[in-house]
Parts: C-alpha cells; sequence; structure tokens
C-alpha cells in the first residue's frame, strides 16, 4: 500500500497530520500486542523496544507539526539566568541615567518617539 500526502486537504479528505496520526494509532496497537505477547511468553521480546522507539518519534514528529503549522501553541519559555537579567538590567537603568546626566550637562533637549 502506497501512501501519498500532501500538507493540504485533499480532495480525498486527508492531510499529512490525519494520516501521521492513523499510522500512530496501528503503531500504538502494534506497541499493545506485543506487550501482550511479552508479558504471556515471559522473556523480554528485544522487537518491542523498537516498536516503542518508532512509535515515541512519530509521536514527537506529529506535535512538532501541531507546533509548526500552529495547531498547537509552544508554551515552554527559554531558559533565562535570572542573576544575568537582573545585573543586565542595572547596567541598562545605568546607561540610561549617563545619557540623561550628557544630555543635561549639554541642554540636549530629550525627545522620545520620532
Amino acid at each position: 500500500m502506497a501512501l501519498t500526502c500532501s500538507l493540504n486537504s485533499s480532495a480525498r479528505g486527508w492531510n499529512v497530520h490525519d494520516k501521521l496520526v492513523e499510522l500512530a494509532d496501528i503503531q500504538a496497537k502494534r506497541v499493545l500486542a506485543l506487550f501482550a505477547q511479552e508479558r504471556q511468553s515471559g522473556p523480554i521480546l528485544v522487537k518491542l523496544n523498537t516498536v516503542i522507539k518508532d512509535y515515541a518519534n512519530l509521536l514527537l514528529k506529529i506535535q512538532e507539526l501541531r507546533f509548526d503549522v500552529g495547531l498547537d501553541e509552544y508554551r515552554r519559555g527559554i531558559p533565562q539566568n535570572k542573576e544575568a537579567d537582573r545585573k543586565t538590567q542595572e547596567q541598562v537603568r545605568e546607561a540610561i541615567e549617563n545619557v540623561e546626566k550628557i544630555f543635561r550637562k549639554h541642554k540636549i533637549p530629550q525627545q522620545i518617539g520620532n
């Protein structure tokens, strides 16, 4: 069976996201089936590890696609160093004060905007 997809909805009524979700559902069933087989047979099934990894990667790709096309909003912030931010803010404040002193000393009118 050949899978052909487009990024946008087609006349067939599906898109890449929908197909990936369908494939994830199939992969989830495989994981459950192999896990049940492993529980019944006793020894660890090495192929279950591969199927789980493939399923996890597929889920990550789906989520990445959802972020890329705007279906989901990325809510994790960029890690920040609060101490460095505090120091930077202090340096900016000092720089502004120094510029204001220079403007007052040379009697330069302070304008905001254009």
